[in-house]
């Protein structure tokens, strides 16, 4: 098949993402997007992971020249609260710890025998604020933009964004599609060819578009995907939460903007769910994942504002997990909330957004739009596995609690199957460093080491005189990590020398 003309359905920031690359990448290609302006926006999207630097490069994007088109702020790392238990707070920050390790001296892998042989001065939670650059940086709300390659960083690697999408999406808009055509309306209706593929569709405003290839990008309805095309979807059971209560909170002055503009995304496991924050330049966006089985729409709204002490408008948003068992089916591609959604926990809904985007580039401009079946197959494998492993991988953050203090955690630590082949986070399962950083600093947080081994003495160290080394190495670059870092400008004065230039 050919791809000469493309149709994209739906804009907000997967459809307006889709656009751009397309046009930037792929000029010769015939676009149209059209949006319906009577749909609004999931609006939630706020919070990105370090691959979502993959996507700017693409597009050739430097944080000078869009953050403050919307008011954007960095992130450097997930801070989980109360999740291991209530009190508790570690860091997910962002980077390849094994980047550092030259420098550092010592393996994850050795960092939990040191740790367990020296506790007075290797603490286990020293490893999410080491191993990475960005942990040090969120604990103290510091941020660089220059590479320090004796701490193994780089920002263009190592830096995610915090960010308004429906601003970013017009700013995608404006910046890269003004050559495209833009079409508003709802679509009716689509007509289908002899070997099921979508040959046209029809707005109610009487327009006919006739395409190669559509994109369906309408979000939860699925219009193209699920409707038009009847792909099934799969739900994840393991997955509770369902609904979610969310709020745009301005700051009172600046100096409460001051105090609140921190370089991570805060989660805080409350009742039935989670608290989310999220810092932009202009407010905050704050929001209360939860599952309806636990707790109802009004008992949420309670505790909502309780811990946020927030008496203004909210909204109710209802989502299901899982994801459709194909994103390309005939000459259909479902990118966004369209193909799948995981709950926001760990920030992956612009992650499987673009990381679909950038594959369908690839495909697209390998053989001058010419695509077969074999791209179509390895694009779903990619799909399916991507959304399959983070499922997995949010899940662990349930999975580990030691808490028990309400239904809900008692249900999600004791009642779901967990998928323990693919998290291999059994015995010395997360000493192998050649499992993602993400598993490993979600494991050391809540608690899930080999250290426990020691604790019960099955055996012993069969060289104390290598783990004093990895001691003293340890301690070394820690104390001069501790003083680069307190060189460093805080994320508020960071962003107002060098985004907002204020």
């Amino acid at each position: 098949m050919k791809i000469n003309k493309i149709v994209i359905v739906g804009g907000g920031s997967a459809g307006w993402m889709t656009a751009a690359a397309l046009a930037h990448k792929c000029p010769s290609i015939d676009l149209t997007l059209v949006e319906s302006d009577t749909i609004n926006t999931i609006g939630v999207g706020e919070s990105t992971l370090g691959q979502i630097n993959y996507y700017m490069e693409l597009l050739g994007l430097k944080d000078e020249e869009w953050m403050a088109a919307c008011n954007a702020t960095y992130k450097t790392s997930i801070q989980f609260t109360d999740f291991k238990d209530i009190g508790s707070t570690f860091q997910y920050p962002f980077g390849d710890f094994n980047a550092a390790q030259e420098s550092l001296g010592v393996l994850p892998s050795q960092f939990i025998t040191t740790a367990a042989l020296y506790p007075d001065d290797v603490k286990m939670e020293d490893f999410g604020k080491y191993y990475s650059i960005n942990g040090l940086m969120a604990t103290h709300n510091k941020i660089s933009g220059e590479r320090h390659p004796e701490f193994g960083y780089n920002p263009r690697r190592d830096l995610a964004y915090h960010m308004d999408a429906t601003l970013f999406g017009q700013y995608l808009k404006d910046r890269f599609c003004s050559n495209m055509t833009h079409i508003i309306g709802d679509v009716d209706d689509a007509k289908m060819d002899t070997e099921g593929n979508i040959e046209s569709i029809s707005l109610d405003t009487g327009t006919v578009l006739a395409a190669d290839m559509f994109i369906d990008c309408t979000g939860f309805k699925a219009l193209l995907i699920e409707k038009k095309l009847g792909v099934p979807f799969i739900q994840f059971d393991k997955l509770p939460n369902d609904k979610a209560i969310a709020a745009r909170m301005p700051y009172e002055d600046e100096e409460d903007k001051i105090s609140k503009l921190h370089n991570v995304t805060d989660c805080r496991g409350l009742s039935s769910g989670w608290l989310w924050d999220i810092p932009l330049w202009d407010r905050t966006g704050t929001g209360y994942v939860y599952s309806s089985k636990f707790q109802s729409t009004e008992d949420a709204e309670i505790e909502f504002r309780k811990e946020t002490n927030w008496d203004g408008e909210v909204r109710y948003i209802d989502f299901r997990h899982g994801y459709h068992e194909k994103s390309w089916c005939k000459n259909v591609i479902a990118v966004g909330l369209s193909f799948g959604f995981i709950e926001p926990l760990e920030s992956t809904g612009l992650l499987t957004t673009h990381s679909l985007i950038m594959l369908l580039v690839r495909v697209l401009m390998r053989n001058g739009g010419l695509v077969s079946g074999i791209d179509r197959e390895h694009f779903n494998k990619h799909a399916v596995e991507q959304v399959e492993g983070l499922s997995d991988f949010v899940a662990i953050h349930y999975g580990l609690s030691s808490r028990r203090d309400t239904p809900y955690w008692r249900h999600v630590t004791e009642n779901i199957e967990y998928n323990h082949d693919e998290l291999a986070v059994g015995d010395f399962g997360i000493m192998h460093s050649t499992l993602p950083t993400g598993l490993v600093y979600i494991s050391l947080g809540m608690g899930w080491s080999p250290q426990q081994m020691f604790d019960n003495k099955m055996f012993e160290p069969l060289d104390i005189e290598l783990w004093s080394q990895c001691k003293d190495s340890f301690v070394n670059y820690k104390s001069r990590l501790d003083t680069f870092i307190n060189k460093l400008p805080t994320h508020y004065e960071y962003l107002s020398n060098n985004i907002y230039k204020t």
